[in-house]
């Protein structure tokens, strides 16, 4: 696990640090990276943990709610509470035990703009995402919110490579 910094900061006079580290979490074993990467700089600072989980919304399909569209929408919801759920769990187990103080944040929609409208709704020191390794040729296919909040944030974003499972 390797922790990078990308993406423009703000360089402006700031009126007091942000007393909160974000960070994003789904549920997988490289959400749980970036925590652990975020609890560290917690830890270190003093600081509490925003932990934000995303959900992605319905596509149209999924919303019409009949048939086998609707057997999936319904599958995927499933799915959706299940990384909720989960997401929440890691922060239990990880964050209570170190006392840290923390919060746990549920948005839906596109997650490199909630995450984004969560760090200027409640200002952060910097935000933790982790993201996996892909081949040159899957690249393209996703579209990690990483790179998408590096450009547009107004803190740092901490980027934890993580290739485990």
């Amino acid at each position: 696990m390797t922790v990078g910094s990308e993406g423009r900061h703000d360089t402006s006079a700031s009126t007091g640090a942000p007393a909160r580290i974000m960070v994003g979490v789904d549920g997988s074993s490289a959400g749980q990276a970036a925590l652990v990467a975020a609890q560290a700089e917690a830890a270190a600072h003093g600081l509490q943990v925003l932990a934000v989980h995303v959900r992605r919304g319905l596509t149209p399909v999924e919303a019409l709610g009949s048939g086998f569209a609707g057997l999936a929408g319904a599958c995927w919801l499933d799915c959706r509470d299940d990384a909720e759920l989960s997401a929440w769990l890691d922060c239990v187990q990880l964050l209570e035990a170190t006392g840290l103080s923390w919060e746990f944040v549920v948005r839906e929609g596109e997650p490199a703009e909630q995450l984004r409208a969560v760090a200027a709704e409640l200002p952060v020191r910097s935000i933790y995402l982790a993201a996996r390794p892909r081949p040159w040729w899957r690249r393209g296919l996703h579209h990690c919110p990483a790179r998408a909040l590096s450009r547009r944030a107004r803190c740092p974003v901490r980027v934890v490579a993580y290739s485990g499972e």
